[in-house]
């Protein structure tokens, strides 16, 4: 009887010693993530947007445009800026024209004219506050236009189809999964390629050893990206290996970090898998890790665990558009980062128009709603332009270019362009693997 009653005795200190762990491990990461959310939110920035009525203009004509002041992270409306600059410059930099606008009060609709003298060729519109122009340049809106003048229309087009030098060495980028690759664990890498300017390539290679053992293949897609999966070896070197122009060109892939982490997902059916992994310089079956999940400016998931785990989240928990998983140790130090894309499929835009078909001049009669899975409307941001189809191309939109940085990709921009299928919004978000520095380096600003 007396033995009986001491386990329990025993029993209840080591469940009470366990629930008071448990209870500070979490008052430290509710702690944490609370000092993380005022940071984001404190140290959130605007960006600009644009919209114009098409991308092709004839000198004289006016450019209508639409635009937007969104906070980075939130994408809510801003009105921290009370004037929005919209200009029109050609390739030296120089403003061909100028239009100022009342920011605080929204009044961000507008048009700025091409002068009729204006020279065939390439410009771009680009909106922007003061204080973008000053220091936050990244978020400066540059939207590129094609003008025909009266003149030398033939020589712009030549001069811009022959931007790309294929003699350029390419330029490869590696984006690990979770940042990190880790020796004898199956790894995913995005893999983007680029010339000089920043324009993407179409190139295929292998990815070797040191031994000079073919790994695995890839290829690029239009957008100069493509990813690859193979399980290294702690002893060995790898690098990926292309042919251009007749020559071997080498890429050493990112080295191995045995005291970091890795962070993988994988989409299931209304799940995703969260699998985490440590470097063996750091993995205990005891060593505590924290999870926690960013959307826009909020904690959407959180969790503690140990050693190597995995963790199931529910597609339905996450609000629509990118979340960012980061995997922190004990004492909150980032090991590994993953962003995924959630789209909602909740939100059906109706428009309609009066008629079928409409005379030069015409006026147009439209009829447009936004509403959600229950039918109910959605406030909405909208920009409205006609186009002829003649100047629409879906690739276009899709495709980037020397005037698009990849990692300024956010959620408007993919609620825009829905010609992206899963595989290729994922193949992005691999990309997205230094977000949590940048908001640690601009916090220290």
């Amino acid at each position: 009887m007396f033995i009986n009653k001491l386990i329990c005795l025993l029993l209840c200190i080591a469940c009470t010693t366990f629930a008071k762990a448990q209870s500070a491990n979490t008052n430290s990461l509710d702690s944490f993530s609370a000092k993380l959310i005022t940071n984001i939110r404190a140290t959130e920035k605007q960006r600009a947007y644009l919209v114009t009525d098409k991308s092709v203009y004839s000198a004289g004509e006016y450019i209508w445009f639409k635009a937007f002041l969104l906070n980075t992270v939130s994408q809510k409306i801003s009105t921290i800026s009370n004037f929005l600059f919209v200009d029109v410059v050609n390739d030296k930099d120089e403003v061909i024209n100028r239009v100022i606008l009342d920011a605080a009060n929204r009044q961000l609709n507008s048009r700025v004219r091409l002068p009729d003298t204006l020279t065939g060729g390439y410009y771009w519109l680009r909106a922007y506050t003061t204080q973008m122009a000053e220091t936050d340049t990244n978020d400066i809106c540059v939207k590129p236009l094609y003008v025909v003048g009266k003149t030398e229309y033939s020589k712009h087009i030549v001069a811009k189809n022959n931007a790309i030098n294929k003699d350029d060495t390419p330029t490869i980028s590696f984006y690990p999964e979770g940042g990190n690759i880790l020796p004898w664990i199956s790894s995913t890498v995005a893999l983007q390629a680029s010339n000089k300017n920043g324009e993407p390539l179409p190139v295929s290679g292998y990815i070797k050893d040191n031994h000079d053992t073919v790994i695995t293949q890839f290829t690029t897609n239009a957008n100069g990206l493509t990813k690859f999966d193979f399980e290294p070896s702690g002893y060995r070197q790898y690098r990926a290996v292309i042919n251009w122009q007749g020559n071997e060109l080498s890429y050493a892939l990112p080295p191995f970090n045995f005291y970091t982490g890795q962070l993988s997902v994988t989409k299931q059916s209304g799940n995703y898998k969260l699998r985490v992994l440590l470097g063996d310089s750091i993995y205990t079956k005891d060593a505590l890790t924290y999870l926690i999940a960013i959307s826009k400016d909020s904690v959407v998931f959180a969790s503690i665990g140990k050693g190597q785990y995995e963790v199931n989240v529910g597609e339905k928990k996450l609000p629509g558009g990118i979340a960012t998983f980061y995997l922190f140790d004990k004492d909150f130090k980032l090991l590994s980062e993953r962003s995924v894309y959630v789209n909602p499929n909740n939100v059906e835009v109706n428009i309609a128009t009066d008629k079928n078909m409409y005379a030069s001049k015409d006026k147009v009669t439209l009829t447009l709603s936004i509403t959600d899975a229950a039918q109910q409307v959605v406030p909405s941001l909208v920009a409205v332009s006609v186009s002829d189809s003649v100047f629409s191309s879906e690739q276009q939109q899709c495709t980037f270019n020397n005037d698009f940085n990849l990692h300024s990709i956010d959620n408007l921009f993919l609620a825009t362009n829905n010609c992206f299928n899963d595989d290729d919004i994922d193949l992005i978000m691999l990309t997205k693997n230094n977000t949590y520095q940048s908001v640690m380096n601009s916090s220290s600003n």
